[in-house]
């Protein structure tokens, strides 16, 4: 109860007090009532009155105690730095209810296969939908970096590899292109060169990362899921993704350098 204020406080305990109190009273009028064989003290109008009076109170301390438990969830989460909860390894991500409702996505990856699913022709629709925003920052095969991650780091159980990720670009380079110029403004691709060490999907404000562990897939290491501005964790998702960002090119210039 520390985390109430006082009035709420003295509000809960007034609320506890009148239903303890109504409830005795309708128990000593019954017990009386059958003590001596008679009929109740109470009248029928007064104890609907006291009936009513102890339901009113308890929606009252319910309401309050679930105003408590929120403010406990939320002082939990800025001492955790705004992480939300933690998302098994195993247990998937509702991305499609998440992605439809979203006006705004941001997707970083390596190669979107698990966590922003990008082999699933549904996800992708919601992606180049003109309603929407997206930003998507994926590897760049022809990296030295990226080359390392999958040589040196990567599991030999990866699912896409270097050939399958350039694939999985010239795929979204043919996608764009056959898009009109005024839903291109909306779907912004870009393409890293930088050494890969999360994955991020972000749909509005709600945020999903994964830390890329050592010889693990990013569908090996748990999701941690925060919201944006709740705390430091998501201040440094927000800042990574910007300086991923600026570091990457359109994969329109990508596809020049490389001559597709």
């Amino acid at each position: 109860m520390k985390s109430l204020g006082l009035g709420a406080r003295l509000l809960q305990s007034i609320s506890d007090a009148t239903a303890y109190l109504a409830t005795a009273l309708l128990a000593f009028d019954q017990a009386i009532a059958s003590l001596l064989d008679r009929q109740s003290l109470l009248s029928d109008q007064a104890r609907i009155t006291v009936l009513a009076l102890i339901v009113a109170s308890l929606v009252v301390s319910l309401k309050l105690h679930e105003r408590n438990l929120e403010r406990m969830t939320s002082m939990t989460a800025d001492k955790l730095g705004g992480v939300e909860d933690l998302v098994p390894s195993s247990q998937a991500i509702d991305l499609r209810g998440l992605m439809s409702r979203a006006e705004k996505i941001r997707i970083l990856s390596l190669a979107g296969t698990k966590l922003a699913l990008l082999g699933d022709d549904e996800i992708l629709k919601l992606i180049i939908h003109r309603e929407r925003n997206v930003v998507l920052l994926l590897g760049n095969p022809r990296s030295d970096l990226i080359r390392l991650r999958y040589e040196r780091d990567e599991p030999d159980t990866y699912e896409t590899g270097l050939e399958g990720l350039e694939r999985r670009l010239r795929s979204l380079l043919q996608l764009v292109r056959g898009l009109p110029l005024r839903d291109r403004r909306r779907l912004d691709i870009r393409v890293f060169s930088c050494y890969p060490t999360c994955s991020l999907v972000q749909a509005d404000n709600d945020m999903y990362a994964v830390i890329y562990g050592c010889k693990l897939r990013g569908s090996d290491c748990p999701k941690i899921h925060t919201r944006v501005g709740s705390g430091p964790f998501s201040h440094f998702l927000s800042s990574h993704f910007d300086r991923v960002y600026h570091d990457a090119i359109p994969i329109e210039k990508w596809a020049e350098e490389y001559g597709f």
